[in-house]
């Protein structure tokens, strides 16, 4: 069960920080001379775009994702496990 004020409500994207690396969560932080701010849940690294590449919210394969970030999702969510893979879906 997903605690309060947290659920879905959160847009989460997963992202890869480098070209063919696995993909790290990002969380919109906020605006920055007219950019937005993500930061990654594993580190908080900071990634600074236009735009994130699209509405996308969709989960990959647990093999290309970030371990950390992964475990920092299923804790927001008030999950017990990783969630599915949601890419691909309609």
């Amino acid at each position: 069960m997903a605690r309060q004020g947290q659920g879905f409500t959160d847009k989460l994207y997963w992202r890869e920080r480098f070209p063919g690396g696995v993909r790290h969560c990002y969380v919109k932080a906020r605006r920055l001379r007219g950019k937005s701010v993500y930061v990654a849940l594993c580190d908080g690294a900071i990634r600074i775009v236009g735009n994130i590449g699209g509405q996308a919210v969709g989960r990959p394969i647990e093999a290309l994702r970030c371990a950390r970030c992964d475990q920092k999702e299923t804790w927001r969510r008030g999950w017990e496990a990783s969630g599915p893979c949601t890419i691909g879906e309609s």
